[in-house]
């Protein structure tokens, strides 16, 4: 559905809402991105929509990555992508992944990046925890009638003002947990999924893997997403996870 139709006045709004707690590919057409490239004054105060379904001509892999995300049962819970810039998996996959906290109760997801500046600082915009605040400002802006549906109408959430960042707990009981490639950093906690991202550049990614894996059992979810100059290293890593 395009991103249009769901501002248009014959939109069944809390019919649209139940599908997207129930499906990723309904709640992608709400999110919002920045682009610190973009001339447009307008879009830089108002926020740019995720292209999704609305230019598939022009993302025609976006859909295809969620399936596969999403349907565990039929792809497996391991992801690997390959990304540059234009691509938008960043934002697609902290996105995923914040649907994933804002809809299941007590979900535990892991952000991970080589440092926790590129984890968990929220002034800056780029970083996995960044990038999901800035989704759920717009998305509380723009739809909060799908938090209220999820939450209940009293619900309280508000930014969260420490950086960096390491937890960072949802009304339902979700956490997002901030960590580095540390093995320490994950030991103690078991989780519902982890977003690790540029792993063809952390150091120590076989002994970051080894701590992580284990804490999401036999059914959490783990997408690993880098960048294609990540070379030969990429390519061991996909091997790995297949």
């Amino acid at each position: 559905m395009e991103t249009a139709a769901i501002r248009s006045p014959e939109f069944k709004v809390y019919e649209y809402y139940e599908q997207a707690v129930h499906n990723p590919h309904y709640f992608l057409p709400m999110v919002y991105t920045l682009d610190p490239h973009e001339d447009d004054l307008q879009i830089q105060k108002y926020g740019k929509p995720f292209p999704y379904n609305e230019q598939e001509s022009q993302y025609p892999y976006l859909s295809y990555i969620t399936e596969r995300w999403w349907d565990i049962e039929t792809y497996g819970r391991l992801l690997f992508v390959e990304k540059s810039r234009q691509m938008l998996e960043s934002w697609q996959m902290v996105a995923l992944y914040l649907w994933d906290s804002i809809v299941k109760p007590n979900n535990y997801i892991y952000y991970r990046s080589e440092k926790l500046g590129k984890t968990g600082d929220k002034s800056n915009e780029l970083s996995l925890l960044g990038r999901a605040i800035y989704i759920m400002r717009w998305l509380k802006y723009y739809y909060p009638e799908f938090l209220c549906h999820i939450w209940g109408k009293d619900y309280v959430w508000t930014e969260p003002k420490q950086s960096p960042l390491t937890l960072w707990r949802f009304p339902n009981g979700s956490t997002i947990h901030c960590v580095t490639n540390n093995p320490d950093d994950v030991r103690m906690y078991s989780a519902n999924g982890a977003l690790c991202d540029e792993d063809a550049f952390v150091t120590n990614v076989d002994e970051a893997d080894a701590a992580l894996m284990p804490q999401l059992g036999v059914k959490g979810r783990c997408t690993k997403i880098t960048s294609a100059n990540g070379g030969t290293r990429a390519e061991r890593i996909c091997k790995d996870l297949e």
